[in-house]
């Protein structure tokens, strides 16, 4: 996720995040993003 993508986001949900808070929330939510990665991969163990 973009910052530009966070803010709007934030904006649609009416959450007023501060600057400061932005980099800590993009990097949360794209290890979120990664994970899910993970989980969607198939599950080859046999």
């Amino acid at each position: 996720m973009l910052k530009e993508e966070l803010e709007t986001t934030a904006f649609l949900a009416r959450i007023d995040i501060k600057e400061d808070e932005k980099e800590k929330y993009l990097a949360d939510i794209n290890r979120m993003f990664d994970y899910v990665e993970v989980l969607q991969e198939p599950d080859v163990t046999g």
